[in-house]
């Protein structure tokens, strides 16, 4: 049987390009998916084409190759998703600077994520060249929602093209792969987000099996909508009210300080390096917070993007209060690994108490941050991850 293209006949990965709205970097969210699972690619047959941000944390030994909005204040601007647009017709069409990348490079295959617009470019690319695609589809209908309401038609058909055509699709969650296929009607591999190596394994923090009366809940990550500001602030009112607090380290702490005001129970801080965020956490928190939309007109959302905290916070050694609805992909996750969180799956303030009386208990806690411990180690191991990958682009 003949090879195919871009796979080697020696089985070996081909010379990959990488071509993206989000940066290949050891900082969070897809950032550092995308990063946790690329340091196990060669890095002489590895090149990337993305953001490149002043001491941004990147992969050693590849070359980086910076393209991004020429214009980035706009994008926060009220003709924001016009410029979306326009960078996307910009890619679609391949910018020579790319182009001249890849044959530099000399490409083999080519690999992006459905994230607003470089996808485009990445598609094109790999049909002018002839050189598969590999398409990594991270958080749902960003390949559309940023652009002027009468140009999202465009860009869903041209984002289910370029995904029919990927010669292999990745998805960050089993829901989205089933919605997808369901969607699209091809099927996908699933890589979830990983955690960061460890020189140690992860050990539960002494606090936990601890007596107190006072807990202190933590969370560490983007905070993007009033409704998520709202959701935190509601939790550390309740947890106020109990004698409990919540800490937050978050890059939106203006947004949540002035929507909390004076609350005493809440302590929201800038955000740290994951690295030092998990050092922190050990020593100050006794549990950790995940919240997710309880918004109906988010269902698919919440149903399919699976939050990247999910693998840093299985490291730590805390249990996790999971707030989130019963369809989302966090409780469809704790249905998969019982036991491996407290979920509250209503925003009844009297269902939130209750968790907050079962939390009292060294044991229960005890039981919820060993099964984490367990289930991160079954689904988030960096090298699970990148043994899907690696199938997949060299698959015969």
């Amino acid at each position: 049987m003949a090879t195919p293209v871009g796979v080697m006949d020696d089985g070996r990965l081909p010379r990959l390009l990488y071509i993206g709205d989000v940066a290949v970097a050891d900082t969070g969210a897809g950032e550092a998916l995308l990063f946790r699972l690329l340091q196990f690619y060669p890095a002489a047959d590895l090149a990337v084409v993305c953001e490149v941000r002043p001491g941004m944390p990147m992969l050693p030994g590849v070359a980086y190759h910076r393209h991004g909005a020429a214009f980035p204040r706009l994008l926060a601007s009220r003709v924001a998703r016009e410029y979306c647009l326009w960078h996307a017709w910009k890619y679609y069409r391949v910018p020579g600077s790319i182009a001249n990348v890849a044959a530099d490079f000399r490409a083999e295959a080519i690999l992006s994520v459905s994230h607003v617009s470089a996808w485009l470019a990445a598609w094109q690319l790999s049909l002018r060249l002839g050189i598969p695609l590999y398409l990594i589809a991270h958080d749902d209908l960003v390949y559309q929602d940023r652009f002027p309401t009468w140009a999202q038609s465009w860009a869903g058909r041209k984002f289910r093209q370029a995904y029919r055509a990927a010669r292999g699709r990745f998805c960050i969650s089993e829901a989205m792969a089933e919605a997808y296929e369901q969607r699209f009607g091809v099927p996908a591999a699933v890589i979830r987000p990983t955690s960061a190596p460890l020189s140690v394994a992860p050990e539960i923090c002494p606090q936990v099996g601890r007596a107190s009366a006072s807990l202190t809940f933590a969370y560490g990550g983007s905070i993007n909508t009033p409704a998520q500001v709202d959701r935190i602030v509601t939790f550390a009112r309740l947890a106020g009210a109990r004698g409990h607090r919540l800490v937050v380290y978050t890059p939106q702490y203006d947004a949540v300080r002035g929507a909390a005001g004076h609350l005493p129970s809440l302590e929201v801080r800038e955000p740290v390096h994951s690295a030092d965020l998990r050092v922190r956490l050990r020593a100050e928190a006794d549990c950790l917070l995940l919240p997710q939309s309880m918004d109906e007109r988010e269902r698919v959302l919440v149903a399919t993007a699976f939050p990247t905290k999910w693998a840093d916070y299985a490291t730590i050694g805390l249990p996790l209060v999971a707030w989130a609805p019963s369809w989302s992909s966090s409780a469809r996750f704790i249905q998969e690994h019982p036991g491996c969180a407290e979920l509250i799956n209503t925003s009844n303030p009297a269902d939130v108490e209750a968790a907050f009386a079962r939390l009292s208990s060294s044991e229960h806690r005890m039981n919820l941050a060993r099964n984490l411990i367990a289930a991160g180690r079954a689904a988030f191991s960096p090298h699970a991850g990148w043994q899907t990958f690696r199938d997949v682009v060299i698959a015969r």
